[in-house]
């Protein structure tokens, strides 16, 4: 790690940039406070000893770095790499290194201020006062009785390691509820957000076992409690297509699996509901980036503008860490086309040029020879000139 008196980071793939390191108060951010996209968070709070935040300044339009910033070990919560704009706005995780305590987050751009923080929702409360709780099995929501029930169901899909979430109210799906993912052990915060499709259904990928926690909630109705399920191993490759594990009360591996006691045995699945297919794997998509990495590289040696293809590979590398494999292949390939691209155009230009210079030199040619075969003619018409002798 990178070691200064305000804090420690850990940097890499780093280009055209200034990293300084200070404290919240010389920086002119604050210790505590949300921006405009911490969107389901009301309380968001600096978690790195003595309140260090980094900052970046960078030197041209093709700044990037991969950032790692120390994190209090003490921490609770959902921390993410967190950039401040009006207040701290989540970022993401690539990566968490658990043992050093280093959160990081890859392929950072923008200057500015950035640190670690804790992102977490304050507790609801209800009528009476005291705040809803879950059971093993159940999670119970709490709020006020005005707002209508929300529940949320989760069933895996397999092949696909696809984690399947449902949300219904009063036995009708519900849209557009705000759906957040969280690894909590081993511990790597948030993995995605989205929302729920028309039928109250949001598929999230799993790319590793563990324990995960679902948040969720959406205005007008009673935010549920966290939903917490243990994914104990991921499908096998040889498995039947589409075959569903659906998770209740009595699934092994699970904790907490429907928000509302009415619904306890099963979730509430659409009708017109189809398993989403996980068609690449990991390793495809790890050859398409590998693959788009080497014609970076080559035509970055051939002294070519590789910006455009850079970006699209740090998406795929994000897509591949959430993932989502399908889209990572997607990407890459995107990226080592616009790399071979860009050396197939500088060699266009190169023949084209060339062709040119070919043709200006033929034309030369062809004038002076008319020329020349213009003057020959006319001279040797000519009478030739006499001189008498007197």
């Amino acid at each position: 790690p990178f070691k200064t008196s305000k804090g420690d980071v850990n940097f890499d793939q780093a280009k055209d940039l200034t990293l300084t390191v200070v404290d919240a108060a010389s920086s002119g951010t604050s210790v505590s406070g949300c921006g405009s996209s911490a969107k389901g968070f009301d309380v968001c709070t600096l978690s790195t000893p003595s309140n260090a935040v980094v900052r970046i300044v960078p030197h041209s339009s093709s700044v990037t770095i991969d950032l790692g910033i120390y994190y209090n070990p003490l921490s609770t919560g959902s921390l993410q790499v967190a950039h401040y704009a009006s207040g701290w706005n989540p970022q993401g995780v690539s990566t968490v290194d658990s043992t050093n305590k280093f959160i990081t987050y890859n392929g950072i751009k923008n200057s500015g201020f950035y640190s670690v923080v804790n992102f977490t929702n304050s507790t609801a409360v209800s009528a009476s006062g005291s705040s809803g709780s879950g059971s093993s099995g159940s999670s119970g929501s709490s709020g006020s009785s005005s707002t209508e029930p929300l529940s949320i169901s989760v069933m895996t899909v397999c092949p696909g390691n696809i984690l399947q979430v449902f949300a219904t109210s009063k036995s009708k799906n519900v849209s557009d509820v705000e759906i957040r993912l969280l690894l909590v052990n081993p511990y790597q915060g948030l993995v995605k957000q989205d929302y729920t499709n028309a039928s109250g259904a949001l598929a999230f990928v799993l790319s590793q076992t563990g324990e995960y926690q679902i948040d969720s909630q959406k205005s007008g109705y009673v935010k549920p409690g966290s939903l917490k399920i243990n994914i104990s191993s991921l499908c096998n490759a040889s498995a039947v297509q589409n075959t569903t594990q659906i998770h209740n009360t009595t699934a092994a591996n699970t904790t907490t699996v429907n928000t509302t006691p009415a619904n306890t045995t099963q979730p509430t699945v659409p009708s017109n509901y189809t398993p989403p297919v996980q068609t690449v794997d990991q390793s495809t998509a790890q050859v398409a980036i590998n693959k788009a990495t080497s014609a970076i590289s080559n035509a970055k040696t051939a002294g070519k503008n590789v910006t455009p293809a850079e970006t699209k590979l740090s998406e795929a590398k994000s897509a591949l860490a959430s993932g989502n494999y399908s889209s990572a292949k997607t990407l890459a390939e995107s990226a080592e086309s616009l790399a071979n691209n860009a050396v197939s155009l500088a060699k266009t230009e190169l023949d084209s040029g060339f062709l040119l210079g070919i043709g200006l030199v033929l034309l030369v040619v062809i004038i002076a020879a008319v020329v020349g075969y213009f003057l020959f003619f006319r001279n040797k018409d000519k009478p030739e000139e006499t001189s008498e002798s007197k």
